[in-house]
């Protein structure tokens, strides 16, 4: 395990911090936008389920092949499998009433199965894998 340096602990902190503001911000914006529209108090579960989803998805992923953040091939297949991931979930919520949180499991399930299919065929021989990585992660 890694020794946590007073920088890496500082790092941690603002964006801890930095994420409870976003939490408290979207709280707070919500309510007013409920206050002035005279919203019944529903949140919107199918754009949480979607941030959540993506958070989740590009989140682990990215964290998973940090060796390759230097290679702008990653970065192309991340950025254009992100983009792609966004517009077409926005399509689809944009035209359903009620999309069920559950349907977001098999969905990532399936993104994940694709996006490591897209930078495994974009970073090919050309990358080697770090083989610390591999044991680190065990």
């Amino acid at each position: 395990m890694s020794k946590r340096t007073p920088k890496t602990r500082l790092v941690d902190f603002v964006l801890y911090t930095l994420v409870g503001f976003a939490v408290v911000a979207f709280a707070a914006i919500y309510a007013l936008h409920a206050a002035r529209t005279g919203g019944n108090g529903e949140l919107p579960l199918k754009w949480i389920g979607l941030a959540g989803e993506t958070a989740v998805l590009f989140g682990y992923v990215g964290r998973a092949m940090r060796a390759y953040w230097r290679h702008a091939r990653f970065w192309a297949g991340f950025v254009g499998f992100f983009a792609a991931h966004l517009v077409a979930c926005v399509i689809l919520l944009l035209n359903v009433e009620r999309f069920p949180l559950f349907w977001f499991v098999p969905i990532a399930y399936l993104e994940w199965v694709a996006l490591a299919y897209l930078l495994g065929l974009l970073l090919g021989d050309d990358v080697p894998p770090d083989p610390g990585r591999c044991r680190k992660a065990l």
